[in-house]
């Protein structure tokens, strides 16, 4: 499967945006001539940090900049250039690695304008955002339920597919910033909950977003791997890459609402049960050079250290 997607780097040219340093709960705010960083989790806003720069007058070019593929943020102008690390480091040039994960790319290659993407909110454009985001947060998973946490669960409940979208997009304007920070509260008044006292961190939101994203286009189980259980309208292609499960890590891509191609990279053996949309009646099965046709919801032996290809999905 060729690895094609867009280089997930949202930006802003708003002076006084702010967004997440990724792997971490530090905030950068820039403005014309300094950098403020603080810790979301901290209502006080305290600041950890402070880096001025040494110009005066109006910028041109002014961009802050969220590097999702080598987790970092930089700053921009026609006077400087320089990059925050995770360890607040603020250098003239970006000497992070390069960050692995799961990815979800539902082929938009737009410029990821923060400012577009708020006003025209779209599920091809924010969700590959969110999820990778999401992916990279440093806390643990809660069942919280209260407050902002009740519109992730009016997502959570939808039974159609076709309500995604707008139950998204309650959670996308009132839970989260224009630079997807989670809302510690309603700041905004769009009085979709009530406003409560929670006891999880915030960015638990994130991280609990981006686990809805993903179980709309995968599921796993004990004896199961289940693709495009409630795949939105609007995302007719898409992939997604290196997903964790306790098989192994897969990969797999849909065409036109469809199912196209899986590879799973088979860490554990035992019999599994790949599941794929009940108009799918059978597939191709590609193992150690060796293929076969089999029956939607046949239970499939598979080996561990094995690559298992599915592909030419027939109705």
């Amino acid at each position: 499967m060729k690895r094609r997607y867009a280089y997930l780097t949202p930006f802003s040219h708003t002076v006084g945006a702010a967004c997440l340093i990724p792997t971490t709960s530090y905030v950068v705010q820039a403005f014309a001539s300094k950098l403020l960083i603080y810790d979301i989790e901290d209502r006080e806003r305290k600041l950890i940090k402070e880096h001025f720069f040494d110009v005066k007058g109006v910028l041109q070019h002014f961009t802050l900049l969220q590097d999702l593929e080598r987790g970092c943020v930089g700053c921009f102008s026609d006077l400087f250039r320089v990059y925050v690390t995770p360890t607040l480091e603020v250098l003239p040039k970006n000497r992070t690695e390069g960050l692995k994960g799961e990815r979800l790319c539902l082929g938009a290659y737009k410029k990821q304008e923060i400012e577009r993407l708020r006003k025209s909110p779209s599920l091809t454009e924010l969700f590959p955002l969110l999820f990778r985001l999401g992916n990279q947060v440093q806390v643990a998973r809660t069942e919280e339920k209260g407050s902002v946490f009740t519109l992730l669960e009016q997502c959570r409940s939808l039974q159609r597919p076709e309500q995604i979208d707008e139950a998204f997009r309650a959670l996308f304007y009132a839970g989260f910033s224009a630079f997807f920070l989670p809302k510690q509260e309603d700041n905004e008044w769009h009085n979709l909950y009530k406003v409560e006292e929670i006891e999880v961190p915030i960015l638990t939101l994130l991280l609990e977003t981006a686990f809805w994203i993903r179980s709309l286009f995968f599921l796993s189980g004990e004896n199961f791997l289940h693709f495009l259980p409630q795949l939105p309208p609007q995302c007719v292609f898409g992939k997604m890459f290196d997903i964790e499960s306790r098989w192994g890590k897969v990969d797999f891509e849909w065409s036109k609402k469809e199912m196209y191609k899986i590879r799973l990279c088979c860490e554990k053996g035992g019999l599994l049960e790949i599941r794929v949309p009940s108009s799918i009646k059978s597939y191709r099965l590609t193992y150690d050079q060796k293929e076969r046709r089999v029956e939607n919801k046949t239970i499939v032996e598979v080996k561990a250290g094995n690559n298992y290809f599915f592909d030419r999905f027939e109705k």
